[in-house]
């Protein structure tokens, strides 16, 4: 499991790398049309898609990084206040509902892109983007996301607890 751990980290964070080019790519994207329009040119052809395109990437190829660094939105409020052994079933019910919520949108996200890819779908507008690529990078990114979950939930059930009720790792599943 631990084999797995690691791949799955790797890539997560390959993803993120990914995610983070493409916030620059988006960046000059918009600079350089906003340039164009200051000059007295209009919009770059294309500008508007691209950067809806990069955004989408951004957000999906990073989720996955985000729950292996617990960055993702976390309410601890109650589960703060419970006592330790409470609190943590109540996380692996938690855990295992999102996991399993997390799994269902990648599921449907493969059905859409695979039906986008197949019709060759794209967008209407001064230029025709093709959709289908932003559907799979979807796909994939809820599918990272889920063995993320996954992965949380065993490194959460399997380390020992540490002060303050966060969770340690034991010296063997350490990244």
């Amino acid at each position: 499991m631990k084999k797995l751990d690691d791949l799955v980290g790797k890539v997560s964070a390959l993803l993120a790398v990914l995610a983070a080019v493409c916030t620059l790519a988006m960046m000059f994207t918009m600079i350089a049309d906003v340039g164009n329009r200051l000059v007295g040119n209009g919009s770059l052809a294309g500008a508007y898609e691209l950067a809806a395109m990069l955004l989408v990437i951004v957000v999906f190829l990073g989720f996955a990084y985000a729950e292996r660094t617990e960055t993702n939105v976390r309410v601890t409020l109650g589960t703060s206040r419970m006592p330790h052994a409470v609190a943590r079933v109540v996380r692996l019910v938690g855990g295992v509902v999102s996991t399993v919520v997390v799994a269902v949108f990648a599921k449907a996200t493969w059905e859409q892109a695979m039906v986008s890819m197949e019709r060759g779908e794209f967008t209407q507008g001064i230029v025709d983007f093709p959709v289908w690529p932003t559907k799979l990078i979807i796909a994939v990114g809820f599918s990272f996301l889920t063995l993320e979950c996954l992965l949380g939930l065993w490194r959460r059930w399997t380390s020992r607890p540490a002060v303050e009720g966060r969770m340690e790792r034991p010296a063997e599943a350490h990244l």
